[in-house]
């Protein structure tokens, strides 16, 4: 079981400070990341894609995960997030920010904006994470003012 600094620790893991879409690739990588990410979550982890206007997209499991951010990650040559230091609580739910710095496949032009993620707690491990475009929807989403 988890503590909650362990679940944020094990969280900012599963994100490091290189190309997502290159990690994506790499078979290697992606063993280590199934292995933390079934570490630190139920089997039945609900992984939703959050974008504008309340579209959303709603994955199952690691694989689901994993699906998720390819579908995510598809229009791009490059991606990486820069994680926020800040992080809050409550309760049962842990909020990430980052800075998503991506460059558009055929572009060379570099786009920036903000996200962040919701980690939903139970018995010490994640049930629910939800990725969001838009931090107050992180925040609300996780009963945080």
């Amino acid at each position: 079981m988890l503590s909650e600094e362990q679940g944020v620790a094990a969280l900012l893991e599963l994100f490091p400070d290189r190309d997502l879409v290159a990690a994506l690739r790499d078979e290697a990588g992606l063993a280590a990341f199934r292995e933390t990410f079934a570490a630190i979550t139920t089997p039945d982890v609900e992984v939703v894609m959050s974008g504008p206007g309340g579209f959303s997209s709603t994955f199952r499991g690691v694989d689901g995960f994993l699906e998720g951010w390819r579908d995510w990650l598809e229009p791009f040559a490059s991606y990486r997030m820069e994680l926020d230091p800040e992080v809050r609580t409550n309760r049962d739910a842990v909020v990430l920010f980052a800075r998503q710095l991506a460059t558009p496949r055929g572009s060379s032009a570099a786009v920036t904006d903000d996200a962040a993620s919701v980690a939903f707690l139970r018995d010490g491990k994640i049930h629910r994470i939800e990725f969001h475009l838009d931090r107050a929807a992180a925040l609300r989403a996780a009963g945080i003012d």
